[in-house]
């Protein structure tokens, strides 16, 4: 509806059937295509754990390294040395590989130190997003894609921290910081783009054209207001319970 409403430049009832049809056709915010992206994932999730539970622990590895090589690995090399394998596999898809990797990690024992793990998410969260700040402007940004083995190599390690953070008990205060902003990343991830709109719609701002030291306090405050947003939303009846 804020779409409908910037474009148009006024207010009308009539826009809200309008906003509820677009949605419906996943024709909205841009970084929402995840959600619609969710509903398939959900629908594929019963015949993904009937697969899983008939595979060997090596056999489910194969499948990753597979999953890895044809859904991160073969669109790097298609973009920087224009080579394309050409076998197709009918289920490759990096979502499917995340989710299979997710499974697989949650059953490693004996891993890294946690402090070892968050330095290694600490940088890699650095590189993406210097990545994510020049995208544009290099061809390096396809290292910032969801389908980049950089990204996937990052994903993995916060899962693998968010893991043990949760189980080792030594660590209450982060355990607690870092599970409260893992319940609440759905919400900032929907809420986000409310205020990312606002600056580049209101204030008239681009973060990624005035200088990274308005593109960090941007960041910052984004994800801060998404927070204390989804927050407030959580204690709301009926919708809360869904963010």
């Amino acid at each position: 509806w804020m779409e409908i409403f910037f474009d148009e430049r006024h207010f009308n009832l009539l826009q809200i059937p309008y906003a509820i049809i677009n949605t419906l056709q996943g024709k909205t915010w841009t970084h929402l295509w995840y959600l619609y992206m969710l509903v398939g994932l959900y629908l594929l999730l019963p015949m993904l754990k009937a697969t899983i539970n008939t595979l060997t622990q090596k056999q489910l590895d194969i499948l990753i390294v597979i999953l890895f090589l044809f859904a991160f690995v073969n669109p790097m090399l298609r973009h920087f040395a224009d080579i394309n394998i050409g076998i197709r596999f009918p289920l490759i898809s990096e979502y499917v590989a995340y989710m299979l990797m997710g499974y697989r990690f949650s059953q490693v024992k004996g891993y890294p130190n946690l402090w070892f793990v968050i330095g290694i998410v600490i940088v890699l969260y650095c590189m993406v997003a210097w990545l994510e700040y020049i995208k544009g402007h290099i061809s390096l940004t396809v290292l910032a894609a969801y389908n980049s083995p950089l990204m996937a190599i990052y994903s993995v390690f916060i899962f693998l921290a968010t893991k043990k953070i949760v189980e080792d008990n030594n660590v209450l205060a982060l355990n607690n910081g870092w599970m409260a902003f893992s319940r609440d990343s759905f919400g900032i991830y929907v809420f986000h783009m409310l205020y990312v709109n606002i600056i580049y719609k209101v204030l008239k701002t681009n973060p990624f054209e005035d200088g990274w030291w308005i593109f960090i306090p941007i960041l910052i405050g984004v994800t801060m207001l998404s927070w204390v947003t989804t927050i407030i939303f959580r204690k709301l009846p009926l919708i809360g319970k869904y963010i």
